[in-house]
């Protein structure tokens, strides 16, 4: 989905996210392992723009969702970092 509305994450290279809690992590601790909790859902183009809407740093994306016509399968990304020293 963030894909397909040109989602920019460049700037964020520094914050704790999914893709870089891991190494942030392991500045501190001896032992990082993630967790991941992914599953999909299936959104319509109005739910993709509602959810954009939403997103308090990419909202101005919500109009970049094409029409569409049925449902696209999303991935949603959580996970779960288990740290110890």
């Amino acid at each position: 989905m963030w894909e397909l509305v040109g989602r920019d994450l460049s700037d964020r290279a520094d914050l704790f996210m999914h893709e870089t809690g891991k190494a942030i992590l392991r500045r501190h601790f001896n032992t990082v392992r993630r967790i991941d909790l992914d599953s999909t859902t299936a959104l319509t183009a109005s739910e993709m723009r509602d959810y954009i809407a939403h997103s308090v740093r990419h909202r101005h994306l919500a109009g970049r969702v094409p029409e569409f016509l049925g449902t696209l399968t999303v991935t949603t990304g959580s996970c779960v970092f288990v740290a110890t020293t």
